[in-house]
């Protein structure tokens, strides 16, 4: 018989935090829950990465969600330091990263590839990514910061960089926003410099 779960605190209302804690501890549930609610995000994030070779998109997920169970069960993660969206998100980046470089002749790696690649391969593991997801959730307060101030990003810049990190290339990008090509590399470099700089100050290297 299956114990019933609670609905406030460890039910489906629990945060995402919370359930890895609990699938930490062996309950199969907790760890369905995550997977339900981050899956088809996941395989979206990856589909939009394998284009013509969409079909691989399914066998990645997979893949990383297997790691991400060995991470939870070895305590190589913990949730108080990073958002669980993070850390997955971080695991199938890398092992995206790993197809890419196997396909080399069919897939190209862009700037905002190159900069992940340097922040998720200290370490040849997939599942090893708990640094760098420490560093993903920095860099999305960075890229979310509103206001005044030298480092925060125009709204042309953040949606330069949006459509880079979701797989525009920098021509479809000044097509749909009617900007010239050098604006947008422009703004990309200009975007890329202001995230360095906040990075920096949030004392992460550069």
């Amino acid at each position: 018989m299956t114990p019933e779960r609670p609905q406030s605190e460890h039910g489906r209302d629990a945060g995402l935090r919370e359930l890895a804690r609990i699938a930490a501890r062996g309950e199969d549930w907790a760890f369905e829950e995550i997977h339900r609610r981050l899956s088809q995000g996941l395989e979206r994030f990856l589909r939009k990465r394998v284009g013509s070779l969409g079909n691989v998109a399914e066998e990645l997920a997979q893949r990383t969600w297997v790691e991400f169970w060995r991470s939870l069960r070895a305590g190589r993660y913990d949730p108080s330091r990073a958002a669980v969206s993070t850390y997955v998100y971080g695991v199938g980046y890398k092992i995206w990263l790993q197809f890419a470089r196997e396909k080399r002749d069919k897939l190209t790696l862009d700037p905002a590839d190159d900069l992940m690649h340097s922040m998720l391969d200290a370490h040849p593991d997939p599942h090893d990514v708990s640094g760098a997801a420490e560093h993903l959730d920095a860099l999305r307060g960075c890229l979310s910061a509103v206001g005044a101030g030298p480092f925060v990003l125009t709204p042309e810049e953040r949606v330069v960089l949006e459509g880079l990190a979701g797989g525009e290339s920098e021509r479809s990008l000044a097509t749909r926003l009617n900007l010239a090509a050098s604006t947008v590399h422009a703004r990309k470099q200009s975007g890329f410099h202001k995230l360095r700089r906040c990075m920096e100050l949030k004392g992460f290297g550069a």
